[in-house]
């Protein structure tokens, strides 16, 4: 395993990648802690190449260690954890990462959404709605995108009260998500929040994606009104 800590290292992708398929063959969740450990006061790029490249070779032994690590005491350790999950999109994570959602360190928090999002399980939406009302300010951006991927029209409600919300990142995912979210029964009330935003917004990338997003919902919603009749 010490010799395997050094191979992940390594420049070389294709050393890496025959390090992470040995660690498959005879690892257990212990030795991927270990390996995890020996590289986390590396430089960022060491523990980025390392960590990609058991997220990329995943395999059973490398997925189960890392559902257990998600909930090491060691923050360093979550983190790694959570971003080989992240990469590899395995449902077996679903649970721990609905789990990791209320870590008490922001960040794997985060990680924990985005790799919802991506694996695309429905089952996180009640964890994510609960996020929106008590998240770090930080994460919440990444918590109203992974609802805008998730969610279903019953959601905008939810999402519209962060049109008004002061922070630029958290206006533009409410906008995307709610694109994405909106259906013909709640068409124009969205439509009429977003014209507001577009002309009041103190921020022009504000305006912008809002003044977009009228434009394309009666681009999507005049022709199916226009195919109705």
């Amino acid at each position: 395993i010490l010799h395997i800590a050094n191979i992940l290292r390594d420049e070389n992708e294709g050393a890496r990648r025959a390090a992470v398929e040995v660690l498959n063959e005879i690892g257990t969740p212990q030795h991927v802690k270990h390996l995890l450990q020996s590289i986390k006061d590396a430089d960022w790029w060491v523990r980025s190449r390392a960590a990609d490249a058991l997220a990329k070779i995943g395999g059973p032994r490398v997925i189960e260690a890392s559902l257990e690590l998600i909930r090491d005491p060691d923050e360093d350790i979550r983190r790694a954890a959570i971003e080989i999950l992240n990469q590899t999109k395995d449902e077996r994570a679903v649970d721990f990462l609905i789990e990791a959602t209320r870590d008490k360190d922001w960040w794997v928090k985060e990680r924990a959404v985005d790799a919802l999002a991506e694996i695309g399980s429905k089952r996180a939406l009640p964890s994510l709605l609960d996020l929106t009302r008590s998240t770090d300010p930080r994460s919440l951006p990444t918590v109203v995108r992974a609802i805008g991927k998730l969610g279903d029209t019953t959601q905008v409600p939810t999402i519209l009260p962060f049109l008004d919300n002061h922070g630029k990142e958290v206006r533009l995912e409410a906008i995307t998500a709610l694109t994405r979210l909106v259906d013909e029964s709640n068409c124009d009330d969205v439509r009429a929040r977003l014209e507001i935003v577009g002309a009041q917004a103190d921020d022009p990338t504000v305006c912008h994606a809002a003044m977009r997003a009228v434009e394309d919902l009666d681009a999507r919603f005049s022709t199916t009104a226009a195919a109705a009749l």
